[in-house]
């Protein structure tokens, strides 16, 4: 549709390649870019440069559905937004392979690594913006006619206020977190040797979604602080009597610093934090695991401890820094975990362990997440099952023959 308006042939799937970083020969005969699946050999360098551009497409995207959601307040909501945002990409990205074929002679020959940590995020911001602002401006003015109002001033009002939101987070560190993430995921992929597979670079990847939470904040930051401004001019015209004249020309510099603020994340640092790798559950000498091989964990009804086991987390912080845990599954209301790391079942009415008759199988999912500077997160699946025990056969153990004669 993009390369429709702009009356030039469409991309297709060969021309993304080169503008990514990816080696279509190395794909395999027969296989595009659409079929390849890079799970098949995580070890492969193309694998590696499909995975690290999805991976750095994926954050920018991200980012620019959060921010248009955040600046576009009442006239964009969340699924509009993410709409607005694979179109801003998609155009951001039609215009890059345009511009560089005309400039080679139909060929491909664009910087990836430059592109996809720089430009791209600009084309990208600069397209969220336009379509933002006009999202805004119509229902400005449709909601002044609707109400009587004067929908020039209502328009011009609103414009004001997108194009200073949209210059706060420009001036912010908002982009240039996003391009610092891109180009820490292009080192952390050139940096696996050969044989390395891309679980070695999960840990950048992991950052992404962190930064992202982070710049939604500093976004919906950055849009009240910019109402806040223009308004304000708005109210001062209006009290001298004045014409709305120049109301986007607004001091940002305070703004600027209050939305960086909310985007703490040093890249760089967070990415060399390296999440939780495995979850082991100790029984009470904190040395024996008591889970088998498919993380079931045995333990006999009516007994008097309702603690499980401890939990023991595999990480390159160490195991004595403070972990955060959380429950997650269909029972993890029947469980709890101390900040010492001690599973256990909530407190019955007697309590010890629930009955077999009552629930014979448990499932809970326990989450942990680490102490680094972005906390990384790990996941693991547990069974525990309830042993029942034969009350009959020991109340007939344990009884007493009055009747005999010593």
């Amino acid at each position: 549709e993009e390369a429709e308006v702009a009356g030039t042939e469409a991309p297709t799937v060969n021309d993304l390649a080169p503008l990514l970083g990816i080696d279509t020969d190395a794909l395999g005969e027969g296989v595009d870019l659409l079929d390849f699946n890079p799970d098949a050999d995580a070890t492969s360098a193309v694998s590696k440069s499909f995975e690290s551009a999805s991976q750095q497409v994926a954050s920018v995207l991200n980012t620019m559905a959060k921010v248009a959601d955040a600046t576009g307040g009442d006239a964009v909501d969340s699924e509009a937004a993410f709409a607005l945002a694979l179109k801003s990409v998609s155009k951001a990205i039609t215009n890059e392979i345009t511009a560089s074929k005309a400039a080679n002679d139909g060929e491909i020959n664009v910087d990836t690594a430059a592109f996809l940590s720089s430009d791209f995020v600009d084309d990208a911001i600069a397209e969220v913006q336009s379509e933002v602002k006009a999202a805004i401006v119509t229902k400005a003015r449709e909601d002044a006619i609707a109400s009587g109002e004067d929908a020039d001033r209502a328009e011009a009002i609103a414009s004001a206020k997108a194009d200073t939101s949209f210059t706060v987070i420009s001036e912010s560190n908002v982009l240039s977190s996003v391009k610092a993430m891109n180009a820490q995921i292009q080192t952390a992929v050139a940096s696996l040797d050969a044989s390395a597979s891309l679980t070695d670079a999960i840990s950048t990847f992991s950052v992404t979604e962190s930064l992202v939470a982070q710049i939604e904040t500093a976004a919906v930051t950055a849009t009240t602080q910019a109402n806040t401004l223009v308004q304000a001019k708005v109210d001062a015209a209006d009290a001298a009597g004045e014409d709305l004249t120049d109301i986007s020309n607004v001091d940002t510099s305070a703004a600027k610093d209050a939305v960086s603020g909310e985007v703490t994340i040093d890249v760089e640092e967070a990415a060399s934090n390296a999440p939780p790798t495995d979850i082991s559950i100790l029984g009470s000498d904190g040395a024996t695991e008591v889970t088998d091989a498919d993380n079931v964990i045995t333990v006999s009804e009516g007994a008097a401890s309702l603690v499980v086991g401890t939990l023991a987390i595999e990480d390159d912080g160490g195991a004595d820094q403070a972990f955060t845990y959380t429950l997650l599954g269909d029972d993890a209301a029947s469980f709890a975990i101390s900040e010492a790391g001690v599973l256990s079942f909530v407190g019955t009415d007697d309590g010890k362990i629930p009955s077999y008759s009552d629930q014979s199988e448990y499932s809970v999912t326990i989450k942990v997440k680490d102490a680094g500077a972005v906390g990384k997160s790990y996941s693991e699946d547990f069974t525990i099952q309830i042993e029942q025990v034969d009350t009959a056969a020991l109340e007939t153990s344990f009884q007493i023959d009055t009747g005999s004669s010593v």
